[in-house]
């Protein structure tokens, strides 16, 4: 098996339509059954982004070459090492999805991409758009390793994009269908020991941003009805009550409260970090620490507590200390997918519905080999038919050249179907980058269920703060004039992450079982 080549250690993190996902030069995101888990990473070498084939999956799991790896095309070049972030979805026909990268020119580009279902290769549909300057975000101010995070809210609530400053602040831009690309303000004012960043949403008033504060504590800036951004950090806790409106100076430890516990083999520079939030509303965040191991800690009932490590089998030691890795979830199953290089390939680990880890799986390969790949429906490719088997078999001249006709046939069909896909192709990436105006592509133009004409970025049948009929309720979080309704849990039993009337910060661990 071919090795995969060793990831660079900037950071990133992305999202998808159902769930969240996050990495460092590496993102994962979830498009549901039908076509599971997409994935990117940056090749140190070349600073391409490789792709898993979109259209097969092999027992439910991604496909990623290497051998002859697939890659994104781009007209405007990936920073090496650089952030990338991306979501997509399911159109019921193929898998679109959404890139972002940090580019050599130090901007934020966004394109978007159909999946070709007879390549397994993503086509790029319309130019490719300078996000930062559409926000008018300059890019002296965006910092060189910045990292990169997407969370889609959905049709109408849009897209909240991540990045870092050259303060190491972590700051927002925002898209919704009312709006063009805007900078949507700072995170936390906090600035961060290292450039990796992990999200995750429950719905559109509850977003959940992490990132190193220092080699002692993980920071969380967590979005809230009240459209600020409140401030905690773990093991150790906040003073006061601390939101990106706090300064700079006045985001200390509370010395009084002593930590219940330490993050094992952390040193404030992790190379990824993820978010997963399951259906009982309990955040998880996860980083591979300098022992090369994957850690987990999550917040139950206000308390922030460590997880025990799974097994080598179910968490394979990874190649690199600090690694670079992927996540993505399932909020409504509770399912969870994390992904990094272990033993030279691409693993994936994964949470089922019941909580346990089954045993990590590897996902990279030479190539996609069409016997044990099947494609975005689960149907298993069978090879040559039992008629044409039978017909070899019997060695009857006649079927022999009716055979070896029809094979000519469907080769030279193929032949010019994968022709006119490479011009296509060819001609989407000359088009002139978009430095400014931002429009939808004529072919991604369609409505929602909603009746209102979709933005560039949403889906035909778009994830709304994990329940579509709420889609007509939606509004854009920056636009509303009074405050919705209570997050998180909607129905009994009434749980709340933060306590309703105080906003201080994530309580200390407490022993809490999970689950």
């Amino acid at each position: 098996m071919t090795r995969i080549l060793s990831v660079g250690a900037a950071a990133l993190a992305a999202s998808s339509v159902i769930g969240s996902a996050s990495a460092a030069s590496l993102y994962a995101f979830y498009t549901g059954t039908d076509a599971g888990v997409q994935i990117g990473m940056q090749d140190p070498k070349s600073g391409d982004i490789w792709v898993n084939d979109c259209a097969k999956m092999n027992n439910g799991n991604p496909l990623f070459p290497t051998e002859t790896p697939l890659v994104l095309p781009v007209s405007t070049p990936v920073k090496m090492g650089g952030g990338i972030a991306a979501t997509g979805w399911w159109d019921s026909q193929k898998v679109i999805t959404s890139v972002f990268w940090h580019s050599v020119n130090g901007t934020i580009v966004n394109a978007i991409y159909n999946c070709d279902n007879e390549s397994g290769t993503f086509v790029r549909q319309g130019p490719e758009y300078v996000i930062s300057e559409t926000a008018n975000v300059k890019n002296s101010s965006i910092h060189e390793n910045t990292g990169l995070a997407v969370e889609l809210l959905g049709s109408t609530a849009g897209y909240r994009v991540f990045y870092h400053d050259n303060n190491s602040q972590v700051q927002e831009l925002f898209y919704t269908t009312k709006t063009n690309w805007n900078y949507g303000g700072i995170v936390s004012q906090d600035p961060v020991s290292s450039f990796a960043l992990g999200t995750g949403h429950s719905s559109t008033d509850n977003i959940t941003v992490v990132f190193p504060k220092s080699d002692k504590d993980i920071e969380v800036s967590r979005f809230n009805s009240d459209k600020s951004w409140h401030i905690s950090t773990f093991p150790d806790t906040l003073e006061n009550s601390p939101t990106n409106k706090t300064d700079t100076s006045k985001i200390a430890v509370d010395s009084s409260v002593e930590a219940n516990f330490s993050l094992p083999a952390w040193n404030g520079a992790p190379g990824g970090m993820g978010v997963a939030i399951d259906s009982t509303f309990t955040r998880s965040v996860f980083y591979i620490g300098t022992d090369r191991l994957l850690h987990e800690a999550a917040n139950i009932n206000f308390a922030w507590k460590l997880f025990p490590n799974q097994s080598s089998e179910a968490w394979p030691e990874a190649d690199e200390p600090n690694a670079t890795m992927a996540a993505t979830f399932n909020f409504q199953t509770s399912e969870a997918w994390i992904y990094y290089v272990s033993g030279g390939s691409l693993v994936q680990a994964y949470r089922g519905t019941s909580g346990d880890w089954s045993n990590a799986a590897v996902i990279s390969v030479n190539s996609v080999d069409d016997e044990t790949a099947s494609n975005a429906t689960g149907k298993k490719s069978t090879g040559l038919s039992n008629g044409a088997k039978a017909g070899v078999g019997v060695g009857v001249s006649l079927g022999v050249i009716a055979i070896a006709g029809l094979a000519f046939f469907f080769f030279f069909h193929r032949r010019r179907r994968q022709q006119a896909a490479a011009a296509a192709a060819a001609a989407n990436k000359e088009q002139p980058i978009n430095l400014g105006e931002y429009q939808t592509p004529p072919d991604q133009a369609h409505y929602m269920a909603d009746g209102s004409m979709a933005p560039p970025y949403s889906p035909q049948r778009p994830y709304d703060a994990h329940d579509p009929a709420k889609m007509a309720q939606m509004t854009p979080v920056h636009m509303l004039a009074t405050p919705p309704p209570p997050v998180e849990l909607e129905q009994p039993p009434m749980i709340h992450e933060l306590p309703p009337e105080n906003y201080s910060y994530e309580l200390p661990a407490e022993s809490v079982e999970h689950r």
